[in-house]
């Protein structure tokens, strides 16, 4: 009777469609045909919309012919709901359970003098140091700091990798060429077929994995609180007190064969605690190996911080050519032992059988996931692939705090711990694969048992997630100083802004009343164009009108397609009408750059350097750049989206004559940290210019203080993550962050979605397109309403 009670009680459509997976209308319909005295009321009752029932009679006269013995909609209904309750019956199962272990943890911290019933209600640990008062009753272990544990400094030896690919280069006979010596992360990155990847997991080793012997942990023995930094650590590095809570945190967790989720605030120094924690396993002889799983644009600093905080730590990065990874592999498995930690990609650590069967073989003691919102979706290939390298300990490092998700936070428990929830998959994937159409209205609502079960989770989870925020723990840090620099929309970009904005009303008008172009192919535009792509040309024109094709024009284009056909390579094979149709779609920029790469046939057609100043946010970058360099004599990071953008204000740098350097998505990973060592070394480079993306994670530019951004993004994390690469630790002057905003268009839309915090505050990392993609298409929609709605608001008046 439990699913009947939940339809007499439950008031709100949205909890209703939730539990029954249909959308909110029809839940209206439910809910306004109460009371209903008994389940049979229910099961003999049909609840259509009134398009629903159109459709019913127009098949009335085919159903008399097939017979009834499918179930009723109603019947459906009532099975889906007790699916689902058997979902959330499952939460709450383990969320018991993963309490337990939580209680016991909250024992062995109030050791320490931590009462864990004071801490933030979000469900995250905060805790910063040891409370003065109580550190005489808390029970402690006290490092002798003396001159015989200071670290000697070591001169690290190179790498296997490097041994593999001198020894390669010394035996290779002429004409063979040379290995390579850059990393990598293109076409060898890319997954290769999963087919066999159980019969190759075999094949390697058919020996059952065990426990190490060096890792024999005492449940419930007392785990003290260690002060003083590990003895591995470099000479010059010093712990902050909330470094040496975090250590000594993850060593509690550690201890009690529970994984954790370290999530400070971005430019706290996780990659110190991580490698002090490494350090000191090390010192209290618990062996490796481990392994780091990392984003690409964040492998070399990983690489360097090592060498900088533990170079006693012998550090093995496995990436490279399929053949180099070939190479390495063989390498590693017969020199076992002999290194400490594997350094590697998420590509790679979730890619072909051959990485990932190497590496579940591996039989590490601690994987450290950096960047960890990759593991926040249970459901993905990825998370599944991950989760199948086997350790004793797992670390998830994010910067971004608990979300209002029960998918998220269920897969965080799974993370924390995967024996709990092998039996309840099933019951899980019908909460999480849930499609209630609840879009049409309220779409921030939590239904009523998936909000309980969020509370409850979050309670649960306060032991096994730390997060401290940079007003707790950098009282000395430089302020932040966030500005908002208004540009205009010149006469050129108001015409294209225009334009555009007709071509979204245009199209929201024929999808909402149907009335689709008769022409086939206008047709066929209209209905497979995306809010994302009429946003998209919004947002372009808020930002460049050399983004769009309006200075060459059709007779401008006729003629360069004809011309570059004396060019060598048009001149046997070219054709003018397809050169001239490419052109077409091409923006001004690109023709610009086109004329530049043919000057003998083309150069006559180049733009001057007045173009690239024919922009409001050029000009009051312009301003900006002028003040800083000038005035202040300080440096700037200047980060944009679009490379395309990024290619403009190259040529508007150059024209200015200033120096800078620039790193986006195509700068090779060892070549990102040379870059960022020339603009700390070269007082003369006073600009950064990168892509927010690839330049937002992982990388230290304190020696700039003044951020700008060019075009925001649709995820305001993402912004926050490009600013704090000057604002961290480190950084010794206040930082001024500017984000440019173009007036009276879509970009203060996005401002304003960004300040609602409409669930868009989420971490989407430069590897996850299919996160990207979503979010942007989730935005994109509510813009196009947004603008929809105000035009028709305007006409109106």
């Amino acid at each position: 009777m439990i699913k009947f009670y939940i339809y007499s009680i439950v008031q709100n459509p949205m909890d209703i469609a939730d539990l029954a997976e249909f959308s909110w209308k029809k839940a209206k319909i439910i809910v306004s045909s109460r009371p209903l005295k008994r389940l049979n009321d229910f099961s003999s009752k049909e609840f259509l919309t009134e398009a629903e029932k159109e459709k019913q009679a127009s098949k009335q006269s085919k159903r008399k012919y097939r017979g009834n013995n499918h179930k009723n909609e109603s019947e459906r209904l009532l099975d889906k709901i007790a699916q689902s309750i058997k979902g959330y019956n499952a939460i709450e199962s383990l969320i018991k359970k993963c309490s337990s272990y939580g209680s016991s943890l909250s024992v062995q911290m109030k050791k320490w003098g931590l009462d864990l019933q004071n801490v933030d209600s979000n469900g995250e640990l905060d805790m910063m140091a040891l409370d003065t008062d109580d550190q005489n009753k808390a029970v402690v272990d006290e490092f002798d700091n003396g001159s015989e544990t200071v670290t000697p400094e070591v001169t690290p030896s190179a790498t296997l990798l490097q041994k593999m690919k001198s020894k390669k280069s010394e035996g290779e006979g002429e004409g063979e060429g040379e290995a390579k010596s850059d990393i990598e992360f293109d076409e060898d990155e890319i997954p290769e077929s999963e087919e066999d990847d159980e019969d190759y997991d075999e094949m390697v080793s058919t020996r059952k994995r065990s426990t190490r012997s060096g890792v024999s942990i005492q449940k419930n023995r007392v785990v003290k609180y260690f002060r003083g930094k590990p003895r591995l650590l470099s000479s010059d590095i010093s712990l902050k007190d909330y470094q040496q809570m975090g250590i000594n945190w993850l060593n509690l967790l550690y201890q009690n064969h529970m994984s954790c989720i370290l999530a400070d605030d971005m430019g706290l120094g996780k990659t110190c605690q991580v490698i002090s924690f490494l350090a000191y396993l090390k010192q209290i002889e618990q062996p490796g190996p481990h392994l780091i799983v990392v984003p690409s644009s964040t492998l070399e600093n990983w690489l360097r911080e090592f060498q900088k905080f533990c170079p006693n730590l012998k550090i093995e990065p496995y990436y490279g050519s399929q053949q180099e990874r070939a190479d390495l592999r063989d390498i590693l498995e017969e020199n076992d032992g002999q290194y400490d930690v594997i350094v590697t990609t998420y590509n790679l650590a979730a890619g072909n059988k051959h990485d990932v069967s190497f590496l579940r073989n591996r039989n590490f003691n601690v994987i450290v996931y950096d960047e960890g919102h990759m593991l926040k979706n249970s459901m993905s290939e990825r998370f599944s692939k991950l989760m199948r390298i086997d350790a004793n300990f797992r670390l998830l490092l994010t910067g971004t705090p608990l979300q209002n998700n029960l998918r998220e936070l269920m897969s965080l428990l799974e993370f924390i711990m995967p024996s709990l929830f092998e039996s309840k998959k099933d019951s899980l994937a019908t909460i999480f694969k849930q499609r209630a159409k609840t879009s049409d209205s309220g779409k921030d609502h939590n239904p009523l048992l998936a909000q309980e079960a969020i509370n409850r989770a979050k309670t649960m989870m306060k032991p096994f997630i730390l997060r401290r925020r940079k007003d707790q723990v950098l009282k000395h840090l430089p302020a932040k100083h966030k500005h908002i620099a208004y540009c205009t929309l010149n006469e050129d970009q108001r015409e294209i802004y225009n334009k555009e904005v007709k071509i979204v009303m245009d199209h929201k008008k024929m999808i909402k009343e149907g009335l689709l172009p008769e022409d086939p192919k206008e047709r066929s535009k209209i209905q497979t164009s995306s809010s994302k792509n009429l946003i998209m040309s919004l947002r372009k024109a808020s930002i460049h009108p050399l983004l769009f094709r309006h200075i060459f024009n059709d007779e401008i284009i006729d003629k360069m397609s004809d011309a570059i056909l004396d060019e060598p390579q048009y001149a046997e094979n070219g054709n003018k009408e397809y050169i001239r149709e490419d052109m077409s779609y091409m923006s001004d920029f690109e023709l610009h750059t086109l004329c530049c790469n043919f000057p003998k046939t083309l150069s006559k057609y180049k733009l001057d350097e007045k173009a690239w100043a024919n922009s409001g946010k050029v000009e009051k970058l312009c301003e900006l750049l002028k003040d800083i360099i000038s005035v202040k004599k300080e440096k700037v990071l200047v980060f944009s989206l679009f490379t395309q953008v990024l290619d403009i204000l190259e040529k508007v740098l150059s024209s200015l004559n200033y120096k800078f350097l620039r790193l986006d998505g195509s700068t090779q990973v060892n070549d990102r940290q040379s870059l960022i060592d020339k603009f700390y070394e070269d007082d003369t480079i006073p600009i950064f210019i990168l892509s927010t993306k690839a330049g937002g994670f992982g990388i230290n530019l304190v020696c700039a203080n003044n951020v700008i951004i060019f075009d925001q993004s649709f995820n305001p994390h993402d912004d926050r993550q490009a600013a704090d690469r000057a604002h961290r630790v480190g950084q010794t002057k206040e930082v001024n962050i500017t984000t440019l905003i173009t007036k009276d268009s879509i970009e203060e839309k996005i401002l304003q979605l960004a300040k609602n915090k409409l669930d868009l505050d989420t971490h989407v990392s430069e590897d996850d397109k299919k996160g990207q993609d979503a979010l942007e298409s989730k935005v994109s929609n509510i813009l196009e309403d947004i603008i929809f709605d105000e035009n028709i608001e305007k006409k109106s008046e």
